[in-house]
């Protein structure tokens, strides 16, 4: 292994001692903040873990022993909170109600077969409902493309028929001491709901249990004891809704539309009257809470950074309010900028990291909202301009973290700089992104274009991006000028942006990342023969099918990609839904005699007489993209001629790698590929661990 190599594979494996900040939970009394996270195991694999952060310090949460916890939802005394636990020696979800003081025992009051996936309390405590994934569901998060187990493991033989592998909602009394049942329509999958304790929760559901559903899902007033439902959304495999909220008084129904539902547009509706609220044309919502019946707040992308704010509702008028934006990545469940608040509104928690700025949980006094008149709601603060090149500011003293998981590692990206950067494409259209590479850097370098998925993600500005293998830092440490794209297709800059690529995937996007590897060519930053581009999922793709056209790149990694749109929609998860809400086959089927042609290119089909050499690797549990979507494109460019191309399969892996092994595995093979295939530089190439 080379110097640069070496030092690739040896910032990825400290970037892995970094404790993983899921989401921030303030008490109802904003007092204490209950803090998901994964800490690195000294001597083993890394554990989830509930922490309590206060005045006096940050604790674990007593009570948990060995058992990993997340999820944490507070009860209205403060004093108490529900979490999920998940015993070394148990399979499947429990949920247990610990108390803030840790004196006495975490108490389990049921267990289920699968993975519970969001707990909801109701309003007086009384009771909870439960989300969850029975077993043969698709997990989601970091284990996205692998089964739901259950009690007894995996399945064998797994059988599917209909109904199974569905998300469900159960309710579980917390006085009574009886176990949790059912509760609402059979037949729904439940993909996300919101729930006050009354007898209505507002819910995004379909028929279909498979992650293709979710493309077909509609928003729904669910009568969860007359087992009724009220639509208030239609079915539309273009218009995907998520981040349901229904106002404590249940009069007021919030949930965000977009594509492919990273981020979407507000949607405010009347529960009496059915009739939509004017609200300002926010996009790019990721988050919705309502901390009164009249407050609704909201976070979301702004460009590469994330924004907060709030809508005060009057009796015919809105009034908002932006209270922050900055260069820096907020997160929540699912890595998305996510808000919550106390009871009164007051305390507003988060999980914030950026550039210098390792993730840590942080708060903020926000101040009850604005007791002036509400006033007509005005246009929605636009999206960060279009960047141009200089540094990147920190996030503004906004937050004030109240953990201190990572103190110190700000050294893990000490001499890097993270700079916004832009360029035309062929077609004239402005292009984003962030550029990052070692300050020290003078001249051309070797650089990598890193492609993230979606294609409706980005990347932001944050600490250690995690796309791509989480190589975009270590790389950068390594000695390469690392650009980071978001083409058209991306989240941040609104869902005329985010639309761009429907019926054009591989089109018009795949040649504004051309036009970012140019840029580097024309400012001087890299020379031809020392440019490789590397993507993940939807990103895989286009560096496949960047790779197949041959000419511009040296060097190729394809990480879980689709390659071949027509098996693909029989094959994949979210096939039927995914391609008809591109419109990869302009809506139509691909498994008869009258099919459509793909409107899309399928990399393992293109034909270029002299293709980049690629690495694929793929996961063999991947659901998402199956691992015949890699033996694809591996096979094309044997069958074609072609030697230089390598394939690595990982067992028990889904879309995304989470054995640290594997992934480390990966990083090596990706640093020693790149360094095979880039022209050798002895005066750029290099670096420190």
């Amino acid at each position: 292994m080379s110097t640069a190599s070496a030092a690739v594979v040896a910032a990825r494996r400290r970037l892995m001692d970094l404790t993983q900040v899921i989401e921030a939970q303030p008490s109802p009394d904003g007092r204490t903040t209950a803090v998901s996270a994964v800490l690195p195991g000294p001597d083993g694999p890394p554990r989830a873990d509930v922490h309590l952060a206060s005045g006096d310090g940050c604790v674990p949460l007593a009570g948990g022993g060995s058992a990993a916890r997340r999820l944490p939802r507070w009860l209205p005394d403060s004093r108490r909170l529900l979490v999920v636990q998940e015993d070394g020696d148990e399979r499947g979800s429990a949920l247990a109600l610990a108390t803030a003081a840790g004196d006495s025992p975490a108490r389990i009051l049921d267990r289920f077969p699968g993975e519970i996936e969001d707990v909801l309390v109701a309003a007086d405590g009384t009771a909870a409902l439960l989300r969850v994934a029975e077993p043969g569901a698709d997990r989601d998060g970091m284990n996205l493309g692998l089964p739901v187990e259950g009690a007894a493991g995996p399945a064998d033989p797994a059988v599917q028929r209909p109904g199974t592998g569905i998300r469900r909602l159960w309710r579980i009394s917390l006085t009574s001491g009886r176990p949790a049942e059912p509760v609402g329509p059979a037949g729904l999958t439940v993909w996300a709901a919101h729930w006050n304790g009354g007898r209505h929760a507002l819910a995004v559901v379909s028929r279909d249990p498979w992650p293709a559903g979710f493309y077909r899902a509609r928003v729904v007033l669910l009568d969860l004891a007359a087992g009724s439902v009220r639509e208030l959304s239609p079915s539309d495999p273009g218009i995907q809704p998520d981040h349901p909220a229904l106002s404590p008084d249940g009069r007021h129904a919030a949930w965000a539309e977009g594509l492919s539902i990273v981020s979407g547009v507000l949607r405010l509706t009347h529960l009496d009257t059915g009739a939509p609220v004017p609200v300002p044309p926010l996009d790019d919502i990721t988050s919705l809470h309502w901390s009164d019946p009249r407050t609704l707040w909201y976070a979301g992308w702004d460009g590469t950074g994330s924004r907060v704010g709030r809508l005060r509702l009057g009796a015919d008028e809105v009034h908002h309010e932006e209270l922050w934006h900055g260069e820096a990545t907020l997160s929540g469940a699912g890595y998305r900028p996510q808000v919550r608040t106390c009871a009164a509104g007051r305390v507003a928690a988060s999980v914030l990291h950026a550039p210098g700025t390792p993730p840590e949980a942080v708060t903020a006094d926000v101040g009850a909202a604005t007791e002036e008149p509400p006033r007509p709601a005005g246009p929605a603060p636009a999206p960060h301009p279009v960047p141009e090149p200089g540094a990147t500011p920190r996030p503004e003293p906004f937050w004030a973290p109240v953990t201190a998981f990572n103190a110190g590692q700000q050294v893990l990206d000490e001499g890097v700089t993270t700079e916004p950067v832009g360029w035309r494409a062929s077609d004239g259209s402005r292009v984003t992104g962030l550029l990052l590479h070692r300050a020290d850097l003078t001249g051309p370098a070797p650089a990598a274009v890193l492609l993230h998925g979606g294609p409706a993600w980005l990347w932001s500005a944050g600490f250690a991006p995690g796309d791509v293998l989480g190589l975009p830092l270590a790389l950068a440490r390594a000695g390469y000028r690392v650009l980071l794209p978001n083409p058209r297709g991306s989240a941040g800059r609104g869902q005329g942006h985010a639309r761009a690529v429907v019926g054009d995937l591989g089109g018009a996007d795949l040649d504004e990342v051309f036009g970012g590897a140019r840029a580097l060519l024309d400012r001087g930053l890299a020379t031809p023969g020392r440019i490789a581009v590397l993507g993940h999922s939807y990103g895989g793709y286009l560096a496949a099918l960047a790779a197949a056209r041959g000419g511009l790149f040296a060097a190729a990694v394809v990480v879980s990609a689709p390659t071949d749109w027509p098996s693909f929609a029989v094959t994949s998860a979210i096939g039927g839904g995914y391609d008809d809400a591109y419109r990869i086959t302009g809506g139509g089927r691909t498994d008869g005699p009258d099919t459509p042609a793909p409107t899309a290119p399928s990399p393992a089909r293109e034909r270029d007489p002299a293709p980049t050499p690629t690495l694929i690797l793929h996961g063999c549990a991947d659901r998402v993209t199956p691992v015949e979507q890699a033996r694809a494109l591996y096979r094309a460019r044997l069958l074609a001629g072609h030697g230089d191309v390598e394939l690595v399969l990982y067992p028990r892996e889904g879309h995304e790698f989470t054995e640290p092994d594997h992934l480390l595995d990966a990083c090596a093979r990706t640093a020693d590929w790149l360094d095979r295939h880039l022209v050798p530089d002895p005066d750029t190439a290099g670096g420190t661990s």
